[in-house]
């Protein structure tokens, strides 16, 4: 059996609640004209639609952040101590192969030398 997602499961049952609401309630309620009831489910309706939107969107990124790697940057105590000082560059470094960058902010050119 597969597992329902948080945000489907939230939607449903607020959607259950919503129905259940306009169903048993809003006949009896005698106070309000047939188009105001009629806004009234289908604004809940579109909360509901929201609502299962913007919870899925954050599973979504939840899920990427998890299979993106963090950013690593690996090198040797030289290697760090010659951009460090301004000796060589990150660019030549890593042509050289001695950085192994991944990630989004591999590039530590801008910050180097110290």
């Amino acid at each position: 059996m597969k597992k329902i997602k948080k945000s489907t499961g939230v939607a449903i049952a607020f959607l259950i609640y919503v129905s259940v609401t306009a169903a048993y309630l809003l006949p009896r309620n005698t106070e309000v004209g047939q188009t105001e009831k009629i806004l009234t489910v289908v604004g809940s309706y579109v909360i509901v639609l929201l609502l299962w939107l913007v919870l899925r969107k954050k599973e979504q990124m939840r899920e990427r952040r998890k299979k993106d790697p963090p950013d690593v940057i690996e090198l040797d105590p030289e290697v760090w101590l010659r951009l460090a000082c301004g000796i060589t560059t990150w660019a030549e470094e890593k042509d050289a192969g001695h950085i192994s960058a991944v990630g989004e902010r591999d590039d530590l050119s801008d910050l180097l030398p110290l």
